[in-house]
């Protein structure tokens, strides 16, 4: 299985970072990449994003009597209503969470207006949102659904102590991975995991509990026979035409100005190479802009294609580091990646330096390169961050998910999966990842402007 900087365990239903959604929303477009840009060219009308919720949330298995908020990004329709991370959601638009189907919650998640029934910290709150523009009206009170039994006759003690020893062993950072395992252990012992309805109860409350002892954005478990929303997202395939699934838009936002809309970055050679040849074929333009505003992350494959054509010179980028022993098949397939250079971490950690050396033919190191951010998460965060730590691009728009560990694919139990946090990517100058915190903005802004906000910022340089 290739590794992941993104199959996160979140899922911004209202808005799809990497946060990673149940299902990819973005369908293959006609591809308007040119070798020049036509005269007169106007901003690309072939795929655009309409105002969003911005609910990030622990994706529902089936059994949850709710589901916990863990990202509302700046700006956002949900932080404007005073929405928080750590608030469950009861109930959508009248119908509870236990009875909305898995694979209708997104669809449900994005109805306008939308009433959710929140609990926090035992007290009831009903949101009122609108996507047409209406101020949210908030109101304590509603009526919160009759919870149903998680209680049953199958016992998962014996999954939740496999659990606890690959945490044990492989989480990222030891300490907290000791932590995870005492309690899954103490909780085994006490009985909490004998009795249970079923495994999508089981997964709901250990993952519940772990972000209780620490919360990680891409630590999740998975039930046998749901499919890990990483995974869906990782096999994403090719779209019809030039232009790939992962990319709902590429080629002219504006005379001179290349644009490449990102929704996704699965593995593979041949993303790189498309990312190589949109390069190429954009070799007059005097500025680049990414829109990574619902980008839900994926490895460093694709962006491995571009970036050379934006420095001068061999850059180091970011620093990717990794507990040893934690997922042998990433230490080789790191090692086989031209890109990543082995550094010296000591005994502790395993270590390696995103480096990249610049395109012998269409190379441009002086091209002005501007990020739009919004929903951004995971491998989308480390390309934020590479460019704006090395001084490469002005990032617009919103503070990103904050989902900084890259992760692996772990099975245990009786057809139990989870999603490990192994390692995690940095700013080699600072030693500061952006897990949790998220990546702040050069200029702030709302991410639906954000658009326009870099077209401003590009008609302001001087020619």
């Amino acid at each position: 299985m290739k590794r992941l900087l993104c199959t996160v365990a979140v899922a911004a239903l209202s808005a799809p970072a990497c946060v990673a959604a149940a299902a990819a929303e973005s369908a293959a477009a006609e591809s308007t990449a040119a070798s020049a840009p036509p005269p007169g060219a106007q901003i690309i009308e072939g795929n655009p994003k309409e105002r969003r919720y911005g609910i990030g949330m622990a994706p529902p298995q089936g059994g949850e009597e709710s589901v916990a908020v863990i990202m509302v990004p700046a700006g956002s329709v949900a932080a404007e209503a005073g929405l928080r991370v750590g608030d469950r959601i009861l109930s959508v638009n009248g119908t509870p969470v236990p009875e909305i189907e898995i694979a209708g919650f997104m669809a449900a998640m994005r109805a306008s207006p939308l009433s959710l029934v929140v609990d926090r910290a035992d007290e009831t709150l009903t949101f009122d949102l609108s996507l047409d523009g209406a101020p949210p009206r908030v109101t304590s009170g509603g009526e919160r659904p009759t919870p149903t039994s998680a209680d049953g006759d199958e016992d998962f003690s014996d999954a939740a102590l496999e659990l606890a020893d690959l945490l044990a062993a492989r989480y990222l950072f030891p300490d907290v991975g000791a932590r995870y395992a005492e309690m899954l252990r103490a909780n085994a012992r006490d009985g909490a995991y004998a009795g249970m309805a079923n495994a999508a109860a089981f997964s709901a409350r250990v993952n519940q509990q772990l972000a209780e002892v620490s919360v990680d954005r891409h630590l999740h478990v998975t039930p046998p026979g749901a499919e890990s929303p990483g995974r869906r997202m990782m096999t994403s395939g090719s779209g019809a035409g030039s232009t790939p699934d992962a990319v709902p838009d590429s080629g002219w936002l504006a005379d001179g100005v290349a644009f490449m809309e990102i929704g996704l970055m699965p593995p593979g050679p041949e993303l790189k190479e498309w990312a190589a040849t949109f390069m190429e074929e954009h070799a007059d333009a005097k500025a680049l802009v990414l829109d990574l505003r619902f980008c839900r992350g994926g490895t460093i494959d694709m962006m491995n294609g571009f970036l050379p054509y934006l420095y001068g010179e061999e850059t180091h980028l970011l620093n990717m580091d990794m507990r040893p022993g934690a997922d042998d098949e990433t230490v080789a397939e790191f090692d086989a990646t031209p890109e990543l250079v082995r550094g010296d971490a000591g005994e502790d950690m395993l270590s390696w330096r995103h480096v990249i050396s610049p395109s012998q033919t269409a190379n441009k190191p002086d091209m002005a390169v501007y990020v739009l951010t919004g929903h951004t998460g995971s491998a989308c965060e480390h390309l934020t961050l590479a460019l704006k730590a090395t001084d490469r691009a002005t990032v617009v728009g919103g503070v990103t998910a904050g989902a900084g560990h890259f992760a692996a694919y772990a099975d245990f139990g009786d057809g139990f999966s989870m999603l490990l946090p192994i390692g995690r990517t940095y700013d080699p100058e600072t030693g500061q990842g952006w897990e949790g915190d998220g990546i702040a903005p050069d200029v702030a802004t709302d991410p639906d402007d954000a658009a326009a906000e870099a077209l401003r910022l590009i008609a302001d340089v001087p020619t």
